[in-house]
């Protein structure tokens, strides 16, 4: 495992479900084309981005240089 990965799974997961509001989280490698990984977090609401817990864990730290095409898509469940 390399270090992004490892941090990813043993330092940033773990800090985001320690904040209110996030429920889940599981991460995805791409076998095809696209970003390589996708994470996809469930969540309680859109506050879960205005906690200080949060800001205080977001971001990709030491990793930030090497992270590209970041983005944040929200989606709803279908039939609720």
């Amino acid at each position: 495992m390399n270090a992004f990965n490892r941090w990813y799974e043993e330092v940033d997961v773990p800090a985001l479900l320690a904040c209110p509001g996030w429920l889940s989280a599981s991460r995805c490698v791409s076998l095809e084309y696209g970003p390589k990984y996708a994470a996809i977090y469930e969540v309680a609401g859109d506050w879960v981005y205005d906690t200080p817990e949060f800001h205080a864990v977001k971001g990709f730290m030491e990793f930030t240089p090497h992270v590209r095409n970041f983005m944040r898509q929200r989606f709803a469940p279908i039939g609720k």
